[in-house]
């Protein structure tokens, strides 16, 4: 399964002509957030969206490019980071006033979410 995502990801990656990653009316996965709330305490972080299935995290000064697909209601994404490639697996929620994507770690059992960037002042965020 992970071939697979990963297959289709990076041939999405990799084709300049490709149509955008977030169909009409999912346009707002677009544009940036930021790690409002983590009980891991993972350092804070930025998720940018492009129109074109493409992105960046951003952190410390430095960005990690990463492809994405949006489909079922789940947001995959894959980074290349230390020379392999991880998949993540980010549930948006577009509910008003409460725009979030959750990110569930199967080895802590905890979730965090991110807010968009023009939210986190008033979102209560306390990710560090």
């Amino acid at each position: 399964m992970r071939r697979a995502l990963a297959a289709l990801l990076l041939s999405v990656a990799g084709t300049a002509t490709a149509a955008p990653a977030a169909p009409d009316g999912d346009a707002r996965l677009i544009g940036d957030w930021v790690l409002c709330e983590d009980p891991d305490g993972s350092p804070s972080d930025q998720l940018r969206f492009g129109d074109d299935g493409s992105g960046k995290v951003i952190r410390d000064q430095s960005e990690v490019a990463f492809v994405y697909t949006l489909s079922d209601g789940k947001v995959s994404v894959l980074v290349q980071t230390g020379g392999r490639l991880v998949p993540i697996t980010l549930t948006p929620s577009f509910a008003p006033q409460d725009e979030r994507l959750s990110l569930y770690d199967e080895r802590t059992g905890n979730t965090a979410y991110y807010v968009r960037a023009e939210r986190a002042a008033t979102a209560g965020c306390s990710a560090k």
